[in-house]
């Protein structure tokens, strides 16, 4: 189901309406006062890989943000005021006296110059107090309860907007929140709690507090919505973006596409001037055992020094994990100058695009970085791109996308089982894919030390009653849900010993425990682990029951043959 809103079209925040705070220039050169441009060359920008600073000839030297004493930035070169493909000058006004030299040399706005305007963020607030006395308006008739969905810095200020501004009492404030610090904290202002499956019962209006679509907390704005209630929507829109501009077979995130020069299969840089030092995720066509599948695969690095240095795609990267003889041709090319994981996470949605579109929508449904969060598996990844993760799990980002998409496209209404689970971070973005449908996860795993850790995760996201530990060998619990999963299960994800013999006896005791057109999932195919790919090429890939999907960052995915 679609998780557009229906309710209000908002605008966007400054960070994501300037294309210079959201990394899409390989270099920004800041020129203006000091007090207006502020924080910006900080953390709004901390993703730019090269910033500068121009002297603002209209400013004493304590005024000016070049002239500020222990200025670290450098000066961009002298003579440089030009239209140049991937530098952006921010001026701190439109009355900047370079600006007018920059624009008749050619320059686009936002393209190769932007200007703040220091009325954007109380524009914003004003729009907040506009469309929330609107909404005021509409239930002024009604002396009903307003519930208001999460009770975060967005729902604890428009609780106490509509408190103490609209003269709204406290007890006809009923807060929806799963975290009981945040329940304990509203009852200590005065007003009232709901449980969420008791909100379009007790309440005659909704309010939908959190930026993101958090799946079933929205769920019930939308069913309000759908009821006739009066729903304030305080969600951001989608912001419309794409993560990467297509030329040909290769994908280039903004940055890149403006840094960069595409010609057939060649990477050059385009004449800024600037070294540059890049990442390339790879999806190549292979054959390994008589088998052909795509490879989607990381860990790929260039650097240009000048514009003379390219780089041919089509042939096969010199740090490739597998053989050569095992690479036919290069299918596509995901480019990045920013090292980050969402590089990762859009690449293997693109990728996972072209197996299992409606998974990969359903559960990733952002095509741009700055509207991840719109699901609960979509918040594990921010959390992990932010180091901000609960339990970690041992895999790239493009594996952990990768994971999401299948567990929802194979598992959506069959158990999960997974052999090996450590701190259960694994088991959470499997939980977090199958939210919706709440799939039932069987984790495997004797190490009774982190057991408690992992429950502890699931806990805190409301999954708890999702999982069911073995504390078993997967020897042991194979014979517990033999009778119980064969043929059952639309996921078995093995990341078990990693002896041979481990991972042949997983693979023989649990391979009949998946479904027709379920999943059989291998972690660390890679010939690092040798022990690993031996059996994955000698024993599984020949298995008539399976065929392989694909094989990402050493996750191979079989489908279990329906016939």
């Amino acid at each position: 189901m679609s998780l557009a809103s229906p309710i209000a079209e908002k605008t966007l925040p400054l960070s994501m309406m300037h294309p210079v705070c959201r990394g899409e220039f390989i270099a920004l050169v800041f020129s203006g006062a000091r007090q207006i441009i502020g924080e910006l060359p900080g953390e709004a920008t901390a993703h730019t890989l090269y910033k500068f600073a121009w002297p603002d000839p209209r400013l004493e030297a304590d005024e000016d943000f070049a002239s500020t004493p222990g200025m670290p930035l450098p000066y961009w070169s002298a003579g440089r005021l030009q239209p140049i493909d991937g530098v952006c000058f921010v001026f701190a006004d439109r009355e900047h006296p370079d600006l007018r030299r920059l624009q008749e040399a050619g320059a686009v706005e936002n393209e190769h110059y932007v200007t703040l305007d220091s009325d954007q963020q109380q524009l914003e607030h004003d729009d907040l107090e506009r469309r929330l006395g609107a909404f005021v308006e509409r239930i002024t008739s009604s002396d009903g309860a307003i519930a208001v969905l999460g009770f975060g810095h967005q729902g604890s200020a428009i609780a106490a907007h509509l408190r103490d501004t609209f003269a709204i009492k406290p007890q006809r404030i009923l807060i929806c929140d799963s975290n009981d610090e945040s329940i304990a904290k509203a009852k200590a202002e005065g007003f009232a709690a709901v449980e969420l499956e008791h909100v379009l019962h007790a309440a005659s209006s909704i309010v939908y507090s959190p930026l993101m679509h958090h799946q079933r907390l929205y769920q019930v704005a939308l069913e309000a919505s759908a009821r006739g209630l009066a729903v304030f929507d305080n969600s951001r829109r989608s912001s419309g973006l794409q993560q990467f501009v297509a030329q040909g077979n290769v994908r280039l995130d903004a940055a890149a596409n403006r840094a960069l020069h595409v010609e057939g299969n060649q990477l050059t840089a385009k004449p800024h001037g600037l070294m540059l030092q890049g990442v390339i995720i790879r999806d190549d066509r292979r054959r390994l055992g008589g088998v052909t599948f795509p490879h989607l695969h990381g860990g790929h690095r260039f650097q240009f020094s000048d514009d003379r240095t390219s780089l041919d795609l089509q042939t096969m990267s010199r740090v490739d994990p597998l053989a050569p003889e095992t690479f036919i041709a290069m299918n596509r090319i995901y480019v990045s100058v920013r090292d980050r994981a969402d590089h990762g996470y859009f690449a293997a949605r693109d990728f996972c695009m072209q197996l299992w579109p409606e998974a990969t929508r359903d559960v990733f449904p952002s095509a741009h970085e700055v509207d991840l969060g719109q699901t609960a598996f979509e918040r594990l990844l921010v959390g992990h791109m932010h180091g901000r993760e609960v339990v970690s799990t041992m895999q790239t980002p493009l594996q952990r996308a990768t994971l999401g998409i299948v567990a929802r496209h194979y598992a959506s209404d069959r158990p999960i089982i997974e052999i090996g689970s450590a701190f259960g971070g694994s088991a959470l973005l499997l939980a977090a894919a199958t939210d919706a449908t709440r799939t039932l996860i069987h984790s495997i795993d004797p190490e009774t030390s982190t057991r408690d850790i992992m429950r502890f995760a699931f806990q805190r996201e409301g999954w708890l009653d999702r999982l069911k530990q073995h504390v078993q060998t997967s020897d042991e619990a194979a014979e517990t849900l033999a009778d119980r999963c064969r043929g059952q299960a639309g996921l078995v994800f093995i990341d078990g010993l990693h002896t041979e013999a481990g991972v042949r006896s997983d693979f023989e005791q649990y391979a009949a425990m998946v479904a027709p057109g379920g999943a059989l999932v291998f972690h660390d195919v890679a010939p690092q682990i040798y022990s690993v790919l031996r059996v994955i090429v000698e024993h599984v890939l020949p298995d008539p029951r399976f065929q392989i999907k694909c094989l990402v960052d050493g996750l191979a995915v079989f489908e279990r043959r329906r016939d």
